[in-house]
Order: structure tokens, then sequence, then C-alpha cells
């Protein structure tokens, strides 16, 4: 399996980190893998996605609904033209509850682990994560209205 912070790990074992920062890696790149893993299944081979043994995760199960309930997708019709089902809703709502618990995960991960990771291995001088941030929502600057009168014509 390969590691999501491959680079991470290598540079710690070759600046001699000791057995507790190793497993601190460890536990981090569980963490962030447990979280990927609940939004996109993983790779099992290069192909399309029905070709998958593994059960579909998150992420396809929400574009499937949408191509279910919007103009269609792939192989799916669609039923644009029709307002989403009683079972269609009940997935909807599920899929989304689901979805809720991702992103806590995810905050999790960003707000508790990475940091800690990361105030650990500054403590010792070593690499630390570098993270990103969600950009903010542009502000809404009102744009003044031209008098009508100025425009040739």
């Amino acid at each position: 399996m390969a590691r999501l912070l491959p680079a991470d790990y290598e540079w710690l074992k070759a600046g001699k980190a000791d057995a507790a920062d190793l497993a601190a890696l460890d536990q981090l790149e569980n963490n962030a893998r447990t979280v990927e893993n609940r939004l996109l299944q993983p790779t099992l081979a290069e192909a399309d996605e029905k070709s998958f043994r593994g059960p579909l995760e998150l992420y396809l199960k929400l574009l499937w609904l949408q191509a279910e309930v919007g103009a269609g997708g792939a192989d799916v019709s669609g039923s644009a033209d029709f307002a989403p089902t009683r079972a269609e809703l009940d997935v909807y709502d599920l899929l989304s509850g689901q979805l809720g618990q991702v992103r806590r995960g995810f905050e999790e991960l960003y707000a508790t682990s990475i940091p800690a990771f990361n105030e650990s291995m500054r403590a010792k001088g070593l690499l630390q994560l570098m993270t990103v941030q969600e950009p903010e929502e542009p502000r809404s600057e009102a744009v003044p209205e031209e008098d009508d009168e100025d425009w040739p014509g």
C-alpha cells in the first residue's frame, strides 16, 4: 500500500527520527486515510469504477444519485423533468448524514491531529506538514450603478 506521506516518512527516517516520531506519522496517516476512504474507495485497478470489487464510497454514491435525479450522467438517463422520488430523497438524507460525519472527521484531522503532530515535530526541530485552508468567501462589493444618461446612444 502506498503511503499518503512518503516523502515525509523518508525524510524523518533519514533524519534519524526516533520510533515514536515514525509511529506518530503512521497514526496521522491512518487518520487521514480513514477520512479519505470514507469519500473515495481505494483504487483496486485502473479502469471504469464499475469494475472495482470494493463498495462505492460516498463521492461516487453522490454522483450516481445526482445522475438519477438530475439530467443524467454516464449510462443513467436521469429524471430532471420529475421531482425526486421519496426513495431518492431518503437516499439523499442518508448520504448527507454520512457526508456530515466525514466532514467532522476531516475537520478533526485539520483542527487537532495535524496541529498536534506539527507541534511535536516543531519541538524536535523536525519537518512539519504544510496545510491548506479553505479560501475565504469573496467580499461582495457593491458596484455603483452607472447613470444611463451618460451612455451614448
